[in-house]
Protein backbone atom coordinates (compact mmCIF):
# COMPACT_ATOMS: atom_id res chain seq x y z
CA UNK A 1 0.00 0.00 0.00
CA UNK A 2 1.55 2.95 -1.07
CA UNK A 3 0.39 5.65 1.44
CA UNK A 4 1.51 9.19 0.24
CA UNK A 5 2.36 10.14 -3.18
CA UNK A 6 2.21 13.43 -2.23
CA UNK A 7 3.13 15.44 0.85
CA UNK A 8 1.73 19.17 1.45
CA UNK A 9 3.70 21.11 4.64
CA UNK A 10 1.95 24.53 5.48
CA UNK A 11 3.71 26.63 7.46
CA UNK A 12 3.07 30.08 9.12
CA UNK A 13 7.20 29.82 9.94
CA UNK A 14 6.58 29.27 13.49
CA UNK A 15 8.15 27.01 15.72
CA UNK A 16 5.39 24.48 15.73
CA UNK A 17 5.85 24.76 12.06
CA UNK A 18 8.88 23.48 12.88
CA UNK A 19 8.00 20.42 13.95
CA UNK A 20 5.37 19.91 11.75
CA UNK A 21 8.22 20.07 8.96
CA UNK A 22 10.72 17.52 10.48
CA UNK A 23 7.29 15.23 10.24
CA UNK A 24 6.24 15.86 6.89
CA UNK A 25 9.81 15.54 5.72
CA UNK A 26 10.35 12.34 7.47
CA UNK A 27 7.41 11.10 5.48
CA UNK A 28 8.18 12.12 2.82
CA UNK A 29 11.34 10.20 2.49
CA UNK A 30 9.72 6.83 4.28
CA UNK A 31 7.12 6.93 1.20
CA UNK A 32 9.54 8.27 -1.16
CA UNK A 33 6.39 11.13 -1.87
CA UNK A 34 6.67 14.74 -3.37
CA UNK A 35 6.81 17.05 -0.75
CA UNK A 36 5.13 20.51 -1.58
CA UNK A 37 5.51 23.90 0.65
CA UNK A 38 2.73 26.67 1.19
CA UNK A 39 2.54 29.55 3.12
CA UNK A 40 -0.69 31.91 3.47
CA UNK A 41 0.07 35.58 3.34
CA UNK A 42 -2.45 37.78 5.56
CA UNK A 43 -2.93 41.24 3.80
CA UNK A 44 -3.76 44.60 5.75
CA UNK A 45 -6.59 46.45 4.87
CA UNK A 46 -8.40 49.32 5.90
CA UNK A 47 -11.96 50.81 4.44
CA UNK A 48 -10.97 54.32 5.50
CA UNK A 49 -9.34 55.27 1.80
CA UNK A 50 -6.90 57.58 3.23
CA UNK A 51 -4.90 54.55 5.05
CA UNK A 52 -4.49 52.58 1.40
CA UNK A 53 -0.99 53.97 1.29
CA UNK A 54 0.26 53.10 4.52
CA UNK A 55 -1.51 49.66 4.12
CA UNK A 56 0.09 49.10 0.74
CA UNK A 57 3.41 49.46 2.44
CA UNK A 58 3.30 47.72 5.25
CA UNK A 59 1.82 44.54 3.03
CA UNK A 60 4.81 45.17 0.75
CA UNK A 61 7.51 44.72 3.25
CA UNK A 62 5.21 41.79 5.12
CA UNK A 63 5.46 40.35 1.48
CA UNK A 64 9.06 40.28 1.38
CA UNK A 65 9.69 39.28 4.63
CA UNK A 66 7.51 36.09 3.89
CA UNK A 67 9.60 35.53 0.59
CA UNK A 68 12.49 35.29 3.05
CA UNK A 69 11.14 32.98 5.35
CA UNK A 70 10.62 30.58 2.48
CA UNK A 71 13.81 30.62 1.17
CA UNK A 72 15.09 29.93 5.01
CA UNK A 73 12.49 27.08 5.15
CA UNK A 74 13.74 25.37 1.81
CA UNK A 75 17.14 25.37 3.10
CA UNK A 76 15.84 23.89 6.32
CA UNK A 77 13.83 21.32 4.24
CA UNK A 78 16.97 20.93 2.52
CA UNK A 79 19.05 20.34 5.33
CA UNK A 80 17.19 17.48 6.36
CA UNK A 81 17.00 15.33 3.11
CA UNK A 82 14.23 16.61 1.72
CA UNK A 83 13.26 17.70 -1.82
CA UNK A 84 10.77 20.30 -2.69
CA UNK A 85 8.01 19.56 -6.00
CA UNK A 86 6.63 22.80 -5.69
CA UNK A 87 6.92 26.09 -3.08
CA UNK A 88 4.46 29.21 -2.76
CA UNK A 89 3.22 32.10 -1.00
CA UNK A 90 -0.80 32.26 -1.33
CA UNK A 91 -2.49 35.69 -0.84
CA UNK A 92 -5.87 36.07 -1.34
CA UNK A 93 -9.46 37.19 0.29
CA UNK A 94 -10.07 33.63 1.86
CA UNK A 95 -9.40 32.27 5.28
CA UNK A 96 -6.18 30.62 5.89
CA UNK A 97 -7.91 27.41 6.17
CA UNK A 98 -9.84 27.54 3.05
CA UNK A 99 -6.73 28.66 1.02
CA UNK A 100 -4.45 26.05 2.38
CA UNK A 101 -7.59 23.21 1.48
CA UNK A 102 -8.13 24.39 -1.76
CA UNK A 103 -4.55 24.86 -2.84
CA UNK A 104 -4.05 20.79 -1.24
CA UNK A 105 -7.07 20.02 -3.88
CA UNK A 106 -5.73 21.45 -6.91
CA UNK A 107 -2.74 20.18 -6.30
CA UNK A 108 -3.98 16.49 -5.49
CA UNK A 109 -2.03 16.26 -2.34
CA UNK A 110 -2.38 12.70 -0.34
CA UNK A 111 -2.26 15.04 3.15
CA UNK A 112 -2.12 18.48 4.41
CA UNK A 113 0.53 18.06 7.05
CA UNK A 114 0.59 21.47 9.82
CA UNK A 115 1.60 22.04 13.59
CA UNK A 116 -1.10 23.00 16.04
CA UNK A 117 -0.86 23.68 19.86
CA UNK A 118 -3.25 24.78 22.57
CA UNK A 119 -4.67 27.83 22.86
CA UNK A 120 -7.34 29.33 24.56
CA UNK A 121 -10.15 27.61 24.92
CA UNK A 122 -13.05 30.41 24.93
CA UNK A 123 -10.99 31.97 21.79
CA UNK A 124 -11.01 28.33 20.74
CA UNK A 125 -15.05 27.84 21.69
CA UNK A 126 -15.45 31.16 18.88
CA UNK A 127 -13.54 30.82 16.32
CA UNK A 128 -11.76 27.94 16.28
CA UNK A 129 -7.98 27.39 14.75
CA UNK A 130 -6.67 27.36 11.84
CA UNK A 131 -6.15 23.58 12.65
CA UNK A 132 -9.50 22.57 13.70
CA UNK A 133 -11.44 24.69 10.80
CA UNK A 134 -8.59 23.11 7.97
CA UNK A 135 -9.68 19.85 9.82
CA UNK A 136 -13.67 20.82 9.32
CA UNK A 137 -13.62 21.56 6.17
CA UNK A 138 -10.71 19.76 4.32
CA UNK A 139 -11.46 16.87 1.64
CA UNK A 140 -7.65 16.41 1.84
CA UNK A 141 -6.30 14.07 5.22
CA UNK A 142 -4.57 16.54 7.65
CA UNK A 143 -1.81 15.54 9.97
CA UNK A 144 -1.83 17.90 13.04
CA UNK A 145 1.45 17.52 14.30
CA UNK A 146 2.28 18.66 18.40
CA UNK A 147 4.85 20.93 18.66
CA UNK A 148 6.16 18.87 21.99
CA UNK A 149 6.75 15.43 20.08
CA UNK A 150 9.80 14.23 18.68
CA UNK A 151 9.45 12.64 14.72
CA UNK A 152 8.02 9.64 13.98
CA UNK A 153 5.48 7.15 15.75
CA UNK A 154 5.59 3.90 18.20
CA UNK A 155 2.09 4.31 19.69
CA UNK A 156 -0.61 4.70 17.33
CA UNK A 157 -4.18 5.50 18.26
CA UNK A 158 -7.65 4.33 15.45
CA UNK A 159 -10.54 5.12 17.62
CA UNK A 160 -13.53 2.66 15.90
CA UNK A 161 -17.22 2.98 15.72
CA UNK A 162 -17.55 -0.07 13.17
CA UNK A 163 -18.31 2.41 10.12
CA UNK A 164 -16.81 2.13 7.17
CA UNK A 165 -15.58 5.52 7.48
CA UNK A 166 -13.25 3.60 10.85
CA UNK A 167 -12.38 0.79 8.48
CA UNK A 168 -10.84 3.28 6.05
CA UNK A 169 -9.30 5.02 9.04
CA UNK A 170 -7.76 1.76 10.30
CA UNK A 171 -6.63 0.67 7.04
CA UNK A 172 -4.10 3.97 7.23
CA UNK A 173 -3.00 3.26 10.73
CA UNK A 174 -1.89 -0.22 10.18
CA UNK A 175 0.16 1.06 6.74
CA UNK A 176 1.48 3.70 9.41
CA UNK A 177 2.21 0.95 11.84
CA UNK A 178 4.09 -1.24 9.48
CA UNK A 179 6.14 1.50 8.43
CA UNK A 180 7.32 2.92 11.94
CA UNK A 181 9.91 1.14 13.94
CA UNK A 182 8.90 -1.19 16.93
CA UNK A 183 4.91 0.29 16.64
CA UNK A 184 2.23 -0.29 18.84
CA UNK A 185 -1.07 -0.37 17.61
CA UNK A 186 -4.17 0.59 19.23
CA UNK A 187 -7.35 0.02 18.34
CA UNK A 188 -10.24 1.39 20.64
CA UNK A 189 -14.31 1.45 21.02
CA UNK A 190 -15.72 4.23 23.84
CA UNK A 191 -19.19 2.53 24.69
CA UNK A 192 -21.37 4.98 25.29
CA UNK A 193 -22.66 5.56 29.77
CA UNK A 194 -25.70 3.93 29.98
CA UNK A 195 -28.31 6.50 31.36
CA UNK A 196 -31.15 5.34 33.26
CA UNK A 197 -33.80 5.06 30.44
CA UNK A 198 -31.43 2.88 28.94
CA UNK A 199 -31.16 0.15 31.88
CA UNK A 200 -35.47 0.73 32.55
CA UNK A 201 -35.56 -0.95 29.16
CA UNK A 202 -33.51 -4.18 30.17
CA UNK A 203 -35.81 -6.50 32.08
CA UNK A 204 -34.65 -6.09 35.74
CA UNK A 205 -31.02 -6.34 35.30
CA UNK A 206 -29.12 -3.87 36.91
CA UNK A 207 -27.29 -0.52 36.08
CA UNK A 208 -24.11 -2.61 36.34
CA UNK A 209 -24.92 -5.94 35.19
CA UNK A 210 -26.70 -3.81 31.95
CA UNK A 211 -23.54 -1.95 31.36
CA UNK A 212 -21.30 -4.99 31.52
CA UNK A 213 -23.55 -6.86 28.85
CA UNK A 214 -22.60 -3.12 26.52
CA UNK A 215 -19.22 -4.03 27.01
CA UNK A 216 -19.38 -7.53 26.21
CA UNK A 217 -21.73 -7.02 23.18
CA UNK A 218 -19.06 -4.13 22.16
CA UNK A 219 -16.31 -6.51 22.20
CA UNK A 220 -17.53 -9.24 20.36
CA UNK A 221 -18.56 -6.31 17.79
CA UNK A 222 -15.02 -5.62 17.61
CA UNK A 223 -13.90 -9.21 16.69
CA UNK A 224 -16.11 -9.29 13.80
CA UNK A 225 -15.35 -5.99 12.62
CA UNK A 226 -11.69 -6.93 12.86
CA UNK A 227 -12.14 -10.50 11.63
CA UNK A 228 -10.98 -10.27 7.91
CA UNK A 229 -8.95 -6.78 8.87
CA UNK A 230 -4.90 -8.01 7.75
CA UNK A 231 -3.05 -6.50 10.82
CA UNK A 232 0.17 -8.25 9.73
CA UNK A 233 3.68 -6.56 9.94
CA UNK A 234 2.57 -4.55 12.89
CA UNK A 235 5.03 -5.20 15.90
CA UNK A 236 2.09 -5.04 18.51
CA UNK A 237 -1.58 -4.84 18.76
CA UNK A 238 -3.72 -3.85 21.08
CA UNK A 239 -7.86 -4.00 21.43
CA UNK A 240 -9.48 -1.78 23.72
CA UNK A 241 -13.13 -1.04 24.82
CA UNK A 242 -13.81 1.63 27.46
CA UNK A 243 -17.15 3.12 28.93
CA UNK A 244 -16.85 6.88 28.49
CA UNK A 245 -18.19 9.43 25.93
CA UNK A 246 -16.13 8.82 22.77
CA UNK A 247 -14.41 12.29 22.65
CA UNK A 248 -13.82 11.43 26.68
CA UNK A 249 -12.94 7.88 26.30
CA UNK A 250 -10.23 8.34 23.30
CA UNK A 251 -8.37 11.75 25.22
CA UNK A 252 -8.19 9.58 28.36
CA UNK A 253 -6.65 6.70 26.47
CA UNK A 254 -4.25 8.25 24.57
CA UNK A 255 -2.87 10.38 27.14
CA UNK A 256 -2.62 6.92 29.53
CA UNK A 257 -0.95 5.17 26.89
CA UNK A 258 1.92 7.76 25.62
CA UNK A 259 -0.57 7.97 22.22
CA UNK A 260 1.78 9.83 19.73
CA UNK A 261 -0.51 9.45 16.70
CA UNK A 262 -4.30 9.21 16.43
CA UNK A 263 -5.89 8.46 13.19
CA UNK A 264 -9.47 8.99 12.48
CA UNK A 265 -12.30 10.06 10.30
CA UNK A 266 -14.33 13.31 10.42
CA UNK A 267 -17.33 14.83 8.52
CA UNK A 268 -16.53 17.53 6.64
CA UNK A 269 -18.56 20.39 6.83
CA UNK A 270 -18.35 23.96 5.57
CA UNK A 271 -20.26 27.03 6.50
CA UNK A 272 -22.29 27.42 9.62
CA UNK A 273 -23.55 24.17 9.81
CA UNK A 274 -20.00 22.77 10.22
CA UNK A 275 -19.32 25.80 12.96
CA UNK A 276 -22.18 25.01 15.10
CA UNK A 277 -22.38 21.20 14.91
CA UNK A 278 -18.69 20.16 15.01
CA UNK A 279 -17.42 15.98 15.56
CA UNK A 280 -16.23 14.31 17.54
CA UNK A 281 -12.37 14.34 15.91
CA UNK A 282 -12.78 18.01 16.06
CA UNK A 283 -13.17 17.60 20.07
CA UNK A 284 -10.60 15.23 20.10
CA UNK A 285 -8.25 17.71 18.56
CA UNK A 286 -8.96 20.67 20.56
CA UNK A 287 -8.10 18.15 23.69
CA UNK A 288 -5.19 16.19 22.40
CA UNK A 289 -1.53 16.15 23.55
CA UNK A 290 -0.40 14.30 20.89
CA UNK A 291 -0.59 14.22 17.22
CA UNK A 292 -3.49 13.71 14.83
CA UNK A 293 -4.62 12.10 11.51
CA UNK A 294 -7.84 13.11 10.55
CA UNK A 295 -9.67 11.37 7.42
CA UNK A 296 -12.56 12.99 5.37
CA UNK A 297 -15.25 11.16 5.14
CA UNK A 298 -18.62 12.85 3.15
CA UNK A 299 -20.87 9.78 4.50
CA UNK A 300 -23.59 10.36 6.84
CA UNK A 301 -22.79 9.37 11.26
CA UNK A 302 -19.59 8.98 12.69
Amino acid sequence: MHLFKRILFATDFSNEAAVAREEAVRLALRWGAELGLIHVQRSLSSSWYSFDRFYSQVNDQLREGARTQLKKEISAITALGGELETSAILEGEGAIYEQISDFAESWKADVIVSGTHGQDQAEVFAWGTTASNLVRISSTPVLSVRTDQEPGFQNILVPISFTPACREALSVGVALARQSDRCTLHILHACEPIGLSSVMVVSDASTSDYAQQVEEAAHQQMDTFLGDFDVSGVEEVKKVVVRAQPHVGILDYASNQEVELICMPTLGRRGLSGMLLGNTAERVLRGSRCSMLTLHYSGEGE
